[in-house]
């Protein structure tokens, strides 16, 4: 098995892990509740006289889609490589009677490709960092520059300086396939988006997490990176 192999392998066994133990937005897991940030983006939609079309790329077991779901008017195009994280989105959303608001993508974030000037919000919540190499995270964020209309916002977390350390202290290769120092990272997003749009929030904060592997539980430390634009 390659590198990327080898990390999707080991991700979607730790994701498997929480979402068999975890129901979404119980406490105890990154699934106790939505994403800040996109809870706070979520108000200016309200204005819109239309449904508003979101997407939420690696969405999980819709963590943030379910909240933005029963918060307005919308149809979400969730994407993820999981069948079952798409398994657990499908009974969330049942459960929280949004079922109709929602729509499943199985597909990789690499392959998804995004249409020009389909959505008006666009979610990459620490997914972009699990892309196969740097080039195809420049052909996404180009693509999800295209792909907003006017006035949509991109909401944008994603892991830098990542370090990964076994429960015997030694420190291995972080099961991310790309790893960009933090000053990399915000230069990729910020030279993208620099023409035609307003950055609405920056923010980097250092987060320290366990994660389980299948050798056992690994401790985590990260940068993490958030970013708002929205399209003028």
């Amino acid at each position: 098995m390659d590198r990327i192999g080898r990390i999707r392998s080991e991700e979607a066994f730790s994701h498997k892990v929480t979402y068999e133990n975890h129901e979404l937005y119980d406490k105890g897991s990154w699934l106790s509740r939505p994403l800040k940030t996109v809870m706070d983006i979520l108000p200016y939609f309200k204005k819109y006289d239309r449904e508003i079309r979101i997407l939420d790329l690696g969405c999980g077991v819709g963590r943030n889609a379910i909240a933005a779901a029963r918060s307005i008017r919308c149809r979400i195009d969730c994407v993820d490589l999981l069948p079952a994280a798409l398994k657990h989105l499908k009974s969330n959303a049942r459960y929280y009677q949004v079922s109709s608001k929602i729509n499943p993508i199985l597909s990789s974030v690499d392959s998804y490709q995004i249409e020009k000037e389909k959505y008006d919000c666009i979610l990459a919540i620490s997914v972009l960092e699990h892309l196969g190499s740097r080039d195809t995270l420049l052909l996404k964020l180009h693509q999800i520059r295209e792909g907003l209309t006017q006035g949509g916002v991109f909401i944008l977390t994603m892991n830098t300086d990542i370090i990964e350390v076994t429960s015997d202290g030694v420190q291995v290769d972080p099961m991310f396939e790309i790893n960009l120092k933090t000053e990399e990272a915000a230069k990729c997003c910020e030279n993208m988006f620099r023409s035609g749009y307003k950055l609405i929030k920056k923010h980097s904060a250092t987060q320290t997490y366990p994660v389980v592997r299948n050798s056992g539980t690994n401790k985590l430390t990260s940068s993490v990176l958030t970013y708002v634009f929205r399209k003028l």
